[in-house]
């Protein structure tokens, strides 16, 4: 059935994900290092371990695991109803503005937290978390002015489950990742394995697209299991189960949001989701080869739709503008 693309990609611009999340790497596993799928990579698991926190009767804030690439928060008045994270991480050149990034959290009490990734690298991040009050405001229920973080390494927040990548060792995705990858003996084996499974096997949901863009949902909850379970999605679950089968067999997987260029029926740019992976020995790259000859970037939404159009958008990397990466 040919697809149409419009609704393929403007279904994301409505779409804000809101879950909790978990985990931390320390860093690049010797399976990665040496271009290998071994057994010595384990999905790691966020503390809290209240060594350096912001706290008051409402929220905390728990940065004791900044350096590993990751915040805890936690709202401790469970009378307030919609709490926003916001990050301002370190500008990516000089002159720039800070980037900015919103997270809707659910969760409430001492005991339930929210994961968020500190994605921009090095440098000076601003924390604020707010109440959403009327007219879409933010209410200070906290903030961090200035926290300064060196990381152990490039790769802690793109291995470990974090709000948009959320998933642990029991989730049904890991165990299938590891079915998947149980004969690779490289990371390009294994990446080619679990990128055809899901191409070929996530359909995309059109009636979900459908309700977002008639205004009828206006966010979208990622559950990486039911993505797998249901077999359908749009591009923003692609990402999300394939960034997630990636990390669990311990592949840095960065998963970007930002504009595509040239969309068939299209005549401006469309807000989409895609990934890159740190590839040994070549770095961090949005493509990479599956068949020895070709390349092509690895978005797996517009690989499950298929299609000439598809492949014209796919192979050239120049189409693609990140703003926001997870």
């Amino acid at each position: 059935m040919k697809k149409n693309f419009k609704t393929l990609l403007a279904s994301t611009l409505a779409a804000v994900m809101v879950l909790g999340a978990v985990g931390v790497a320390p860093g690049l596993s010797a399976s990665v290092r040496n271009h290998v799928i071994g057994e010595d990579f384990t999905i790691p698991v966020p503390t809290a371990p209240g060594t350096t926190v912001a706290r008051n009767a409402r929220a905390v804030v728990d940065v004791s695991n900044a350096r590993e690439g990751y915040i805890m928060v936690s709202i401790l008045d469970e009378s307030i109803e919609r709490v926003m994270v916001l990050i301002y991480g370190p500008p990516r050149e000089e002159g720039a503005a800070r980037v900015r990034y919103q997270y809707t959290i659910s969760v409430r009490g001492e005991d339930e937290w929210a994961v968020l990734p500190l994605t921009e690298g090095n440098g000076d991040y601003h924390i604020i978390v707010g109440r959403v009050v009327e007219g879409g405001r933010i209410a200070s229920l906290i903030q961090i002015p200035q926290l300064t973080v060196n990381m152990v390494n490039e790769f802690a927040p793109f291995l470990h489950p974090s709000y948009v990548v959320n998933f642990n060792e029991n989730s049904d995705v890991v165990e299938k990742a590891a079915y998947l990858t149980r004969n690779s003996r490289t990371v390009l084996q294994s990446v080619r394995a679990i990128y055809n499974f899901v191409i070929e096997n996530i359909e995309y949901d059109h009636d979900w697209a459908d309700e977002v863009i008639a205004g009828r949902q206006g966010r979208h909850i990622v559950d990486i299991d039911a993505v797998l379970y249901n077999r359908r999605g749009v591009c923003s679950d692609y990402s999300a189960l394939i960034a997630a089968m990636f990390r669990s067999i311990g592949i840095p997987t960065r998963v970007n949001e930002g504009w595509v260029d040239n969309v068939p029926g299209n005549t401006r740019p469309v807000f989409h989701a895609w990934i890159e992976i740190f590839i040994p020995g070549r770095g961090w790259v949005g493509v990479v080869e599956f068949d020895g000859n070709s390349w092509g970037l690895l978005d797996p939404t517009f690989s499950s739709t298929g299609g000439a159009a598809a492949r014209r958008i796919i192979t050239n990397t120049a189409n693609y503008r990140f703003t926001h990466r997870f």
